[in-house]
């Protein structure tokens, strides 16, 4: 990025608006550790390199559970892309992470956001139109959650 007090700006005016700024890609190149502080976003997106096949990957690992402490310290709301399997699922969620996308949920689709649970698990998955994405993105919800 060339011009950053540009990009401040714009940010600027779109708060001032009512919109959120998401970074995403956030793990691949440019979209790095100096991007974040210096734009502190109101929703971080993981790279899907970085989640992919995070349950077989210690420092992947190590690196989400540092992010999700680093983003609940900020109120950056942080989603995990690329998310085509259970185990990554599992694994992401017990890390703390409550939003995610991925082939595992949806193909992605034109307004659409099914809703459904995963065998075995307790979590409902309740789509989110409020990250901005051309895949869908889920919160997942306790069904105590969603009683509330």
């Amino acid at each position: 990025m060339q011009d950053r007090q540009h990009v401040l700006h714009i940010m600027e005016e779109y708060h001032r608006h009512g919109f959120q700024v998401a970074l995403d890609d956030f793990g691949a190149g440019y979209s790095g550790l100096n991007l974040f502080a210096e734009l502190t976003p109101d929703i971080l997106k993981l790279d899907m390199d970085l989640t992919r096949n995070v349950h077989l990957r210690p420092i992947a690992l190590a690196i989400v559970r540092s992010l999700v402490q680093l983003c609940s310290s900020f109120n950056v709301a942080l989603v995990a892309e690329g998310v085509e399997t259970i185990e990554e699922y599992a694994t992401l969620r017990a890390s703390g992470i409550k939003l995610m996308q991925g082939y595992l949920f949806a193909k992605p689709a034109f307004e659409e956001l099914p809703s459904f649970s995963i065998p075995g698990d307790n979590q409902i998955l309740a789509s989110v139109s409020a990250i901005p994405s051309s895949a869908a993105a889920f919160v997942i919800l306790s069904k105590s959650e969603m009683a509330a």
